[in-house]
């Protein structure tokens, strides 16, 4: 057999090889970056609920704080209309009142509904930034499966190369039986 034929096979196998391994490499990197995406969308998801927890806990305080100062208003009022001789029990005063307590009812039910407004919110982000995670994993299990069946075919690819360029080599056409040079050059 020429030694042509012999380096041309070799070539070829070394360049396939090396495609291969370089397909690998890229295989290994996607999946330890699909990973790291994962922990971060879990972490991101951690946040997020804590976020919310806090937020929430905020809407607690400033119902706590709204009450306090309906029932401090509501005393002075009170206590202004009563200093007065005004009767509180019926008429435009009881009215001034109820309206009164109307109003902090109604920031009160605001307050709570936007407490559990930030709540669902933030369990459906929680979730969503979850199952994104979930997703990354799953997708770098499976670059990590395809690096594995990459690396098992590296030999194989390199036989492979290396019969492509042995059958180069077998195929009709004028062969040089030794490799010589000169023979490459026509003058």
């Amino acid at each position: 057999m020429p030694l042509f034929a012999i380096f041309t096979a070799i070539a070829t196998m070394v360049s396939t090889f090396s495609q291969m391994e370089g397909q690998r490499r890229q295989a290994e990197y996607q999946t330890a970056v699909g990973r790291q995406n994962a922990i971060a969308k879990r972490q991101q998801a951690d946040l997020v609920a804590k976020k919310t927890v806090i937020e929430q806990r905020a809407k607690d305080i400033e119902k706590r704080n709204l009450t306090q100062e309906y029932k401090h208003a509501a005393g002075l009022n009170r206590s202004m209309l009563l200093s007065g001789n005004v009767d509180i029990t019926s008429g435009s005063p009881l009215s001034f009142l109820e309206g009164n307590y109307n109003r902090f009812a109604d920031d009160l039910g605001e307050l709570e509904y936007q407490k559990e407004l930030i709540g669902w919110q933030g369990q459906r982000e929680s979730q969503i930034l979850n199952w994104e995670g979930d997703v990354a994993d799953n997708n770098a299990s499976y670059l990590q499966k395809t690096a594995g069946s990459i690396g098992t075919s590296l030999l194989t690819a390199g036989l492979m190369g290396g019969a492509s360029g042995l059958g180069a080599y077998m195929m009709p056409g004028p062969k040089v039986d030794t490799f010589d040079p000169f023979n490459l050059i026509k003058f």
